[in-house]
């Protein structure tokens, strides 16, 4: 079986997130290790589309971008069944703003994800995953891993006490 998924490539999907102010090569050592780890199976993909100061355009915005990334990615890459995100500091806040934009209830095609079925009663064209938690732009949520993330916000001078 390792032989034909290695004629088919990778079917899990690993977005690395980098936090404010950065870039992809921030993730170089990470990637690597992970490579090494995880194996053929795995494309991890460094995310580009909020370097620097693009940063300082806000959550939305920066998710956006990264949403579209993602779906661009999706796209060249055949094969793709999993999704995963390993995101750090303000990259995690993008991440879930992206994630929140290409989350589906349903698969676009029952072929991408094994976790998704077409369902067995009436004449219904949706296709449903048998995990219950829905598809991140057509594929199967594994793993939302963030570091170091401010999901309750920061605390500052100006800011409502926690």
């Amino acid at each position: 079986m390792e032989k034909s998924q290695r004629k088919r490539g990778p079917d899990h999907l690993l977005i690395l997130v980098h936090g404010i102010i950065a870039s992809p090569s921030d993730w170089t050592y990470g990637e690597a290790v992970l490579k090494k780890r995880l194996g053929d199976n795995f494309f991890i993909y460094a995310s580009s589309s909020n370097i620097y100061t693009k940063t300082f355009d806000g959550i939305d915005v920066a998710g956006r971008r990264l949403a579209n990334e993602v779906l661009d990615v999706i796209q060249k890459m055949a094969g793709l069944r999993k999704i995963s995100f390993l995101a750090h500091s303000l990259g995690g806040l993008f991440a879930r703003y992206a994630i929140s934009i290409l989350y589906s209830t349903a698969m676009k095609d029952a072929s991408q994800s094994a976790a998704c079925i077409a369902p067995t009663t009436g004449g219904s064209e949706k296709l449903e995953c048998t995990s219950g938690l829905g598809a991140i732009a057509g594929l199967e949520p594994i793993n939302f891993i963030t570091l170091a993330t401010p999901h309750l916000g920061v605390r500052g001078k100006n800011q409502v006490g926690l």
